[in-house]
């Protein structure tokens, strides 16, 4: 039997990074971000959440965790 695994802390932390994206683009565009703008602006997050113990960093094809 596999052991179950738990992603809630990586849900969580991805949550809080995508509103932290759209809250800087809301920001920058005056209230009004589009749809292209917030992937952008996660790209150029470096996101230190709680399920890695260094910061995350994201292109466009996944994330990259400095080692």
């Amino acid at each position: 039997m596999k052991p179950k695994r738990n992603y809630a802390v990586n849900a969580y932390d991805s949550a809080c990074l995508l509103l932290g994206a759209i809250k800087d683009v809301s920001t920058v565009s005056k209230g009004h971000p589009s749809r292209c703008d917030v992937p952008a602006a996660v790209r150029n997050i470096r996101f230190k959440g709680i399920a890695y113990r260094e910061p995350v960093r994201w292109n466009e094809k996944a994330a990259i965790r400095p080692r």
